[in-house]
């Protein structure tokens, strides 16, 4: 009888043990980053938000569309040829071209040029 006392109250401190060390273990916790168009988005007002197969964050907005490396933000509008500033959604094909869905029914596509 004494055997299985001291056997449930061993089991009861490395269950316990175990649910301290859960709760108290913070590696996993990711910090939130929060842009605005301070930090160099185009707009407040975001549709879209796309991650392609070089890594770069595409965000899409009602002011054109932003490309974040890491770093800093890159914006495309009508002024960098785009056909319409409002884009609502980001495709990846298999050759690497980044097709974009416009407000105006326009469907254009990006392509990383090599210099």
């Amino acid at each position: 009888m004494i055997f299985t006392m001291n056997r449930s109250l061993l089991l009861f401190i490395i269950s316990g043990y175990f649910l301290l060390s859960a709760f108290f273990s913070f590696g996993q916790d990711y910090p939130m980053m929060h842009f605005t168009v301070e930090e160099g988005l185009p707009s407040n007002i975001v549709y879209s938000v796309y991650r392609d197969s070089k890594g770069y964050i595409w965000v899409a907005t009602d002011k054109g569309i932003a490309r974040f490396n890491g770093i800093k933000f890159e914006v495309f509008s009508t002024f960098n040829e785009m056909p319409d500033n409002e884009i609502f959604f980001f495709q990846e094909d298999r050759q690497g071209r980044l097709w974009l869905g416009t407000f105006n029914g326009e469907l254009c596509f990006y392509t990383q040029r090599l210099k």
